[in-house]
């Protein structure tokens, strides 16, 4: 190997050194670190025909030499693909770098199709704070393995994955799996394509105490972000963990996890908590088919997810949990939550229910409402049903767990989706559905108070102002006790005139059926 090494030194006190912004933020002192506050490149400088002045690029090797500046007679992935075979090897003895390190390295539109990157028990591997970038190409790692075989780990800590113009970032059936205790880290990296994000058919996996790190790490793409039956799952004591990660499309594009399996198996578990899943513009978040499995003392984990308007269709959620996960305006038509993992932050205003501006902001404005009361919903009766029976699983789900008021609101909604349902088969005047929307109006459908209060409290102000417009009693405190005398037991005489002889009348049988309404809605409500 040359004698001579590289001029780049990684110094935590200079964060542009390697890319960054604040010291605090330097890898290689911390977690899966090495221990040092500098690193030194260890490969070997260029060797240019024209470099009689060695103060330029000749003192860089390639990968910390801008890739529009490396000569054309080197080839970037075959320097990458020597050095990595070259692992473990380095020039000094007295220091922990080697020739498996890339620590700010900065590459080009780099093909690591099929090639496998493998840290064992003698050296790991180190790409810290490096930057893959290419413009109107992609970046390609599809069917790379990326297998951490022994103790030591590999890490793109901090690293970004950027391809811009129409270029991709592609990881396609690409494996990161650790056998022994060794890690693999992408913490806090980030991978963001102008083209799509491709993780479709990948598989993150451990088998032994070592884990898969995408903490804090961005999935980012102005298409689409594809998972597409992708596999996240654990045997023995290791995890996978996404926590606090970002998958996010814009414009058209959808984050797909459609047929991606999560399974926790052994002890192992696989954690996606206070993640973000996003699609920010006509697209959409999808599930489809999924299916989230723990055997053993597994774990499958996405407390505090941000799964805002997700599609689930028939997906299968095992015992997962979710708890502290807003499912407002997610679809989970044909989906089996039966012994899904909830808890008291775990909320549900409602289900996707077919309307146009579902997922738009302010779902629950009056504007909304009179939107959808004008376009009505795009589902069938099959679509109604689907829907009905979702609510009905969460209902017992949220019961199960002792959300009464969260399993209450489910029932009301499953209820709403059945008249819904009938009024799609037959139209408005299916009596079904009228005599549902009677009971929903009046008494939430047996179970929610305020409706019936509302009621109660305007059939005894209007009651009162036409006593008090007619003088029925000559103060205004004793038409009061009058109405209430009226409303709840009898008056204490009849007035005079037809006209206020109805409204007495009215009142007092109104009255009294509320009342009796009243006691049964609250001993219903709380039978969830």
């Amino acid at each position: 190997m040359n004698s001579r090494t590289c001029a780049y030194v990684a110094s935590k006190s200079d964060p542009e050194s390697w890319h960054g912004t604040e010291s605090s933020t330097f890898y290689l002192d911390q977690n899966w670190g090495i221990g040092i506050t500098k690193w030194h490149c260890p490969h070997p400088p260029l060797d240019r025909e024209d470099g009689g002045d060695n103060d330029g690029d000749n003192q860089y090797c390639v990968f910390h030499t801008d890739p529009t500046k490396v000569p054309d007679d080197v080839d970037e992935n075959e320097a990458l693909l020597d050095a990595l075979q070259d692992a473990g090897n380095g020039p000094w003895t007295d220091r922990p770098e080697h020739r498996g390190q890339f620590v700010g390295a900065t590459f080009g539109a780099i093909d690591l199709s099929g090639e496998t990157i493998t840290a064992t028990d003698h050296h790991g591997i180190r790409f810290d704070h490096a930057r893959f970038k290419s413009n109107d190409a992609s970046l390609n790692f599809t069917e790379t393995k990326f297998v951490a075989e022994g103790r030591h780990h590999i890490s793109f800590a901090r690293t970004e994955f950027m391809a811009t113009g129409y270029g991709s970032v592609e990881f396609e059936d690409a494996t990161f799996r650790t056998d022994d205790e060794g890690e693999i880290v992408f913490d806090d990296a980030r991978f963001q394509a102008a083209g799509d994000v491709v993780f479709s058919d990948a598989t993150f996996q451990t088998n032994g105490k070592g884990k898969v790190w995408f903490d804090d790490t961005m999935f980012q793409a102005a298409s689409d972000v594809r998972f597409e039956n992708a596999t996240f799952r654990t045997d023995g004591e290791g995890g996978v963990w996404f926590g606090d990660a970002t998958f996010r499309a814009a414009g058209c594009g959808s984050v797909r996890f459609i047929d991606a399996t999560f399974r926790g198996d052994g002890k192992g578990y696989v954690g996606f908590p206070m993640t973000t899943f996003r699609a920010d513009g006509e697209g959409y978040v999808r599930f489809w088919s999924a299916r989230f499995r723990s055997d053993g003392d597994g774990l499958v984990v996405f407390r505090y997810a941000d799964l805002l308007n997700a599609d689930f269709r028939e997906v299968e959620f095992g015992e997962a949990d979710f708890g502290g996960v807003d499912f407002t305006g997610t679809n989970l038509q044909e989906a089996n939550i039966a012994d899904i993992g909830l808890s008291g932050s775990t909320t549900c205003e409602r289900l996707y229910e077919g309307y146009s501006d579902d997922r738009s902001t302010g779902l629950f404005s009056a504007p909304a409402r009179l939107r959808r009361l004008y376009r009505g919903s795009e589902f069938d009766p099959e679509g109604w049903d689907a829907t009905a029976r979702a609510y009905h699983q969460l209902k017992i789900a949220f019961s199960e767990h002792g959300l009464v008021g969260r399993a209450r609101n489910m029932h009301i909604r499953e209820r709403r989706a059945r008249s819904l349902e009938a009024k799609a088969v037959n139209g408005w005047f299916d009596r079904r559905h009228l005599r549902s929307l009677f009971s929903r109006v009046f008494t939430g459908y047996g179970v929610q108070v305020r409706n019936l209060v509302i009621w109660m409290v305007m059939l005894f102000v209007l009651s009162t102002a036409v006593y008090v417009y007619v003088g029925v009693e000559d103060t205004l405190m004793e038409n009061i006790s009058y109405s209430v005398l009226a409303f709840t037991v009898a008056p204490p005489r009849i007035p005079s005139g037809v006209g206020v002889q109805l409204v007495m009348m009215v009142e007092t049988f109104l009255g009294t059926l509320s009342i009796v309404l009243l006691g049964y809605i609250l001993g219903n409500r709380e039978r969830f």
